[in-house]
């Protein structure tokens, strides 16, 4: 009997969301890490069974509409039912279809996390935009997936950093399962964190931070104009061809317009935007990771939020990782540079690669597929500041 074309979608949705796995499966003994730093069997897997199903069909979507919150009853939420019951996350039979109740908020909630969403159980914005994708969208997400995964090495290495930007989050492998995983804050769709391949070479306490021309005039600039003080409570200094200058004398107007040259310098402290740390590594889009000041932003699920570079959380821990081969003295060195107010460079026994990558579609450890709004869906490259 031939197949209906639900049944073909619902088909190929439970394997692309239950069979993904098959990557872990791969004969060749490797160690248990992530899949995808292993290679694309388990993606290239759900794609082809997407493809085998008409292009991927259709899923019932909701479209827009006000914010749909447990104990609503409507005729969304059969649809939001129906969608997530196409996609294997929620039963279709229930006594009130259009009742959005506790079954129903568990399923989304478990839609929410395999979709980096905030898992409040209710259908915002950011949750009825990933419903709605459709499963050709899906399939093009894997393919672009695959094939940026390709480009890569196929070993990465015994000992590197993936940082994977959809996902909002850097991982620290060590021959083995990630033995860091950390959140981060990367760039806005307008200064775009950029993909690259490098490696990391040292470690920097109490960094200086010369802030980008860019930010200067545009954001620093005017407010320094209005408050003579602004800098000062910052710990920002002002450089011109001579040598240091008090920000006072400054025409800041004519700073913004482009008529003067100045370099401004943030000192080390607790206001520095670099925070404690930063990294060191070569790239031509002048790209650092490194600490923050203002650790709330990681609590939150989309962090597309910085002005290209990238915060790590618990960016100390990610230094004592990055030092460890050099063994005790490092470790030391390391701690008694954080314990004083002196910018120490700390070169790393070997470079550690880095390789940031753009990849919204990955099986995770234990067989799921992990699947992410894009960051930056028209991605573009504009020169950095």
């Amino acid at each position: 009997m031939q197949r209906t074309r639900s049944g073909l979608v619902a088909g190929a949705t439970a394997l692309l969301l239950g069979l993904a796995g098959l990557g872990a499966r791969d004969p060749t003994p490797q160690p248990r890490l992530q899949p995808t730093y292993l290679g694309t069997a388990g993606l290239e897997a759900a794609l082809a069974e997407l493809r085998a199903s008409d292009g991927g069909g259709a899923w019932p979507t909701l479209g827009a509409g006000p914010t749909l919150a447990p104990g609503d009853r409507a005729e969304s939420v059969a649809i939001l039912r129906a969608r997530l019951a196409a996609s294997g996350e929620a039963p279709s039979a229930t006594d009130d279809p259009l009742r959005f109740d506790a079954a129903l908020v568990e399923a989304l909630r478990a839609f929410q996390r395999q979709h980096g969403l905030e898992v409040d159980g209710k259908v915002g914005l950011a949750t009825r935009a990933e419903l709605d994708r459709s499963p050709r969208d899906r399939m093009r997400q894997i393919a672009e997936t695959v094939a940026a995964r390709r480009t890569l090495p196929a070993d990465l290495g015994a000992r590197f950093l993936l940082l994977n930007l959809p996902a909002f989050e850097l991982e620290a492998v060590d021959s083995g399962p990630p033995a860091l995983r950390l959140r981060v804050v990367v760039g806005t769709s307008d200064r775009p964190t950029p993909t690259l391949v490098s490696a990391v070479r040292g470690v920097v306490v109490h960094p200086f931070w010369n802030v980008p021309p860019r930010i200067a005039r545009q954001e620093i600039a005017p407010r320094a104009a209005r408050d003579p003080g602004y800098l000062e409570h910052l710990g920002i200094d002002v450089f011109a061809a001579g040598g240091a200058i008090a920000a006072s004398g400054v025409d800041w107007r004519a700073f913004q317009r482009g008529e003067i040259d100045l370099v401004l310098r943030q000192r080390p402290g607790p206001l520095n935007a670099l925070g404690a740390i930063s990294l060191q590594f070569p790239n031509e889009r002048n790209v650092c990771l490194h600490d923050t000041s203002d650790h709330s932003l990681f609590e939150r699920a989309r962090r597309d939020l910085s002005h290209g570079c990238v915060r790590v959380d618990r960016a100390l821990d990610l230094a004592r990782w990055l030092l460890a081969p050099a063994g005790e003295a490092a470790s030391m060195t390391l701690e008694r540079a954080l314990a004083g107010s002196l910018t120490a460079e700390l070169a790393l026994p070997e470079p550690v690669p880095i390789y940031i990558v753009d990849w919204p579609v990955w099986v995770d450890a234990d067989g799921r597929l992990q699947l992410r709004p894009e960051v930056y869906p028209e991605r573009s490259q504009p020169a950095r500041e």
